[in-house]
């Protein structure tokens, strides 16, 4: 969790840096202005993340498993 935080703050820096608002400015020099991005982390959405991912590595480390199982050991 400490890995997506750090990434979700650096990936919002550097947009931020190289996305500016659109300027309709047509006879006038446009301002440099820089877009404000900040990543928004809320308990509800952190604890869905995990119980998915949770449900994600079950699911897709029982079938091998249970594959597994059902070999007979000389075989495999």
């Amino acid at each position: 969790m400490p890995t997506g935080y750090g990434l979700a703050h650096v990936l919002s820096y550097v947009l931020s840096n190289f996305i500016s608002p659109q300027q309709n400015h047509v006879f006038q020099a446009p301002e440099v202005e820089r877009a404000a991005i900040a990543p928004i982390f809320s308990w509800p959405w952190v604890i869905v993340a995990v119980i998915f991912g949770i449900v994600i590595c079950v699911l897709f480390g029982l079938y091998p498993a249970r594959k597994a199982a059902k070999l007979d050991p000389v075989e495999a």
